[in-house]
């Protein structure tokens, strides 16, 4: 991103987002490490240095063996152990969080000491914690209290600038959230609906061009049955689709003969992926060459290369007729189908753009924290908007997005549901098991719905924008919620059995007591 000058009268006025940013970023100015005051006892002065030794736990760093130790030496003079301990810390945190920063802290510790800590071993249940989490400050607790006397100093230093770093890294998270929204509110979005009312433009038969006209086209129900391709561009675009039908025919039909030369379908799954992603991965000689000999045991030689080149070819024609026309990138699920079908479905994919962009943007409006499910809308923002605290503000954000993932409140009270619901509905009483089933089914249905939810409002950065590279978010898949849908009906059998069998035993237990009181009748009126 490039700052303009104000003073300048030739240069465009500074976008939104930018504003912002110069009004917030020296908020992120991060003051010179400078001196540790010595403590009780310490004179401040000292030659050599501190060794910090400590083994980088595969759970923030994967590149080195989990024995494997590092040791970083720390001057001993207080005048630069603070800024060689801060530029220990932020790398530390930049390559690894703070699993790894507290990794650090066990070497500022003393290696050899923290392993003697018994329950506090490097590999314990107390290291590799968010700064905020209890495990972390009750460790930092436990090391503080336990500190040797000789790297008293080192700790002290290490843990104010801990501090300051967990305070830098909660404003840079507030100060991104607020570009982030502004940028996809004021530009990116609206850049959206600029490119989605230009493609209506191009293709549809359109009285009025301006934007508030093409809006109100689109938002007519009727327009997928009334419009047609008949803008300046519109047979272009079905020429360019009859013609990528074509080429996805041919690898259809090369993918069928393929899938025939194999003997199991398990077997042909595999190596149809395999001949797919060849092309796009750089060796699709390598994979035909694979394929065919596969082909060859089965019979058919030829078949895999004959996919591989197929597989290369409409991949090839795909990106180049979506690169002319974004809205291509929309169409794929019906290549195969007639101009009559096309028509419609483009007039919904640019329906459905425009209202996904209006619904993000009302919702990033109302609850700017959702942000942070639109992954590539944040690294964009992180690379171009805090580019000079890249390295920490990109960790910051990762871990701030990784949140996001977490499994969510209603699937861990459901998880916890069924465990109960498994022993319970094995009780032999009706009414017990009738109310674990219909427990059962709506833990299940809560959790369906919230799935739902997360996918739809993931989804809407995907579906904001025709070309994927303006998204703002990765694509999202409702697989888990069909499944989970598919888990709400099989909880609702067994339902009606437990109410008719909990119907039939009060049944019998009133005829029972019916019996009993005849018979006692009897007895009573018997001489």
């Amino acid at each position: 991103m490039s700052f303009v000058l104000r003073d300048d009268p030739e240069a465009p006025p500074p976008l939104p987002s930018e504003t912002l940013l110069l009004q917030r970023l020296p908020a992120l100015d991060r003051p010179p490490p400078g001196a540790t005051e010595p403590g009780p006892g310490e004179s401040g002065e000292g030659d050599g240095h501190h060794e910090v030794t400590l083994v980088l736990n595969p759970r923030a760093w994967g590149n080195l063996p989990s024995d494997t130790r590092v040791t970083l030496k720390i001057p001993r003079a207080l005048e630069g152990l603070r800024t060689a301990l801060s530029r220990e810390l932020d790398t530390a945190y930049a390559l690894g969080g703070w699993p790894m920063v507290d990794q650090l802290a066990q070497g500022v510790f003393g290696f050899e000491q923290y392993a003697s800590l018994g329950e506090f071993v490097p590999r314990g249940r107390l290291a590799g914690a968010q700064v905020s989490d209890a495990r972390s400050e009750r460790l930092m607790s436990v090391l503080r209290e336990r500190v040797p006397p000789d790297r008293a100093a080192l700790f002290r230093a290490f843990e104010q600038l801990r501090g300051e770093l967990a305070d830098w890294g909660t404003e840079c998270l507030k100060v991104l959230q607020e570009y982030a929204v502004c940028r996809a509110v004021t530009e990116e979005l609206p850049a959206c609906d600029a490119a989605t009312l230009e493609e209506a433009r191009r293709y549809l038969s359109l009285s009025a061009t301006d934007d508030a006209s093409v809006r109100k086209a689109l938002a007519d129900p009727a327009a997928p049955h009334v419009q047609s391709l008949v803008g300046p561009e519109g047979r272009a675009l079905a020429k360019a689709l009859g013609e990528l039908a074509g080429t996805y025919r041919t690898f259809k039909s090369a993918q069928r003969d393929f899938e025939a030369t194999l003997p199991s379908r398990k077997a042909a799954k595999g190596a149809v992926w395999l001949a797919l992603l060849s092309p796009a991965l750089g060796f699709s000689t390598l994979a035909a060459g694979a394929l065919a000999d596969r082909g060859k045991d089965a019979g058919d030689a030829s078949a895999g290369a004959r996919l591989a080149r197929a597989s290369g070819e409409f991949q090839a024609h795909f990106a180049e007729t979506a690169v002319r026309y974004p809205v291509v990138f929309k169409l794929g699920h019906c290549l195969d189908q007639g101009e009559s079908v096309w028509r419609g479905q483009t007039v919904r994919a640019l329906q459905d753009t425009l209202e996904a962009s209006a619904e993000l943007s009302a919702l990033l409006g109302e609850e700017p924290e959702k942000v942070w499910k639109f992954t590539r809308l944040v690294d964009r923002c992180v690379v171009t908007g805090l580019a000079a605290h890249a390295p920490i503000a990109a960790r910051a954000a990762a871990d701030r997005m990784l949140l996001e993932t977490r499994t969510p409140p209603f699937a861990r009270v459901n998880a916890g549901i069924q465990l109960l619901s498994m022993p319970l509905g094995l009780v032999p009483f009706p009414p017990a098991q009738g109310v674990v089933a219909l427990v059962s089914v709506l833990g299940d249905a809560a959790e369906m719905l919230e799935s739902y939810l997360r996918t739809h409002e993931q989804r809407l950065g995907f579906r904001a924008a025709l070309d994927p590279g303006r998204a703002l978010g990765a694509d999202s898949s409702y697989t888990s919620t069909l499944v989970q849908g598919a888990f709400v009906a099989l909880g609702l059998l067994p339902i009606p059995g437990a109410i008719k069998e909990w119907a039939q035993s009060g049944t019998e237990a009133t005829r029972a007591a019916a019996l009993r009181k005849a018979a006692l009748r009897r007895a009573e009126e018997a001489p």
